[in-house]
């Protein structure tokens, strides 16, 4: 999903608390939202309601929001600092934090042997660098939207997709 001139003017509307633009806006980002918050969890329950609290602080901060800057970045990051707040009140390892179907990016459907080798070697991944990797392959951000998102360098987020490509190609490797 892009930025588009179209989010500008719901943007607009929104800032002047008309529903019809949130509702707008909330269904266009729903469901790639959910997605990513689901990839991070993978827990039905606690990915809905991670994403209802991220459309409600939309909504709180509404007369806030920039309609000149990416919508989409705002609300991705707004989902990642959620997630990462869940995961810290509840004291969750890293381990639990995502377990991940490739079945989405990859064109024709891999033996069961090689989907399990990729989980486990994206399971055994950096929390960051995971993240990373999954806003570029499944949400198909630039390095310039996730570098906006997760409030970091491009450069930084060349490298996190440099270090998870890596490991998938050793975690191949080995198998």
């Amino acid at each position: 999903m892009t930025f588009f001139s179209n989010d500008i003017k719901q943007l607009k509307r929104l800032k002047a608390s008309d529903t019809n633009a949130f509702k707008s806006l909330y269904l266009k980002y729903f469901e790639p939202l959910y997605r990513y918050i689901y990839y991070q969890t993978y827990q039905k329950e606690l990915s809905e309601d991670i994403l209802q609290e991220v459309f409600c602080r939309i909504w709180e901060k509404r007369e806030q929001i920039d309609p000149d800057q990416s919508f989409q970045a705002f609300v991705y990051r707004i989902a990642h600092h959620l997630v990462i707040d869940h995961y810290r009140k509840s004291s969750l390892k890293k381990e639990h934090l995502q377990q991940i179907s490739f079945r989405e990016f990859v064109e024709e459907q891999p033996p069961v042997e090689l989907e399990l080798t990729i989980m486990n070697a994206l399971n055994a991944l950096p929390f960051k660098i995971r993240t990373t990797f999954i806003l570029h392959r499944f949400q198909n951000l630039s390095y310039d939207e996730i570098a906006s998102t997760l409030n970091i360098s491009k450069k930084t987020v060349e490298y996190r997709i440099g270090q998870a490509l890596e490991a998938l190609r050793q975690a191949l490797d080995e198998d």
